[in-house]
């Protein structure tokens, strides 16, 4: 799960396991009648959180620190620009399957 280890997220996860996983949250939300807009809402306003929150915590006393701040900052939106792409991916595929495979 993404929220309880976001550093492994960030790090050292592939990229077809991102894919997936939130390919499978786009399908699941759909299934449970969320609206795409709300999904990727909460993707959109947990990214913004999450680096305002890194934001007030830096305190780079050095160059070097000042570049990993920044690469934090980089890995998160990276992180969350793919979780909204593969959650609507997700979603849209559902959305466009057959009807017959439904409940």
């Amino acid at each position: 799960m993404p929220c309880k280890n976001l550093g492994r997220w960030l790090c050292d996860k592939t990229e077809p396991v991102i894919r997936s996983w939130y390919n499978e949250l786009g399908e699941k939300r759909f299934k449970e009648g969320v609206p795409i807009q709300e999904i990727l809402w909460a993707l959109v306003l947990t990214k913004h959180r999450l680096t305002d929150y890194l934001d007030t915590c830096a305190l780079a006393d050095s160059a070097i620190e000042l570049y990993r701040q920044q690469e934090l900052d980089r890995l998160v939106c990276r992180f969350f620009d793919r979780a909204v792409c593969y959650a609507a991916e997700g979603y849209e595929r559902e959305a466009s399957a057959p009807l017959k495979g439904r409940v």
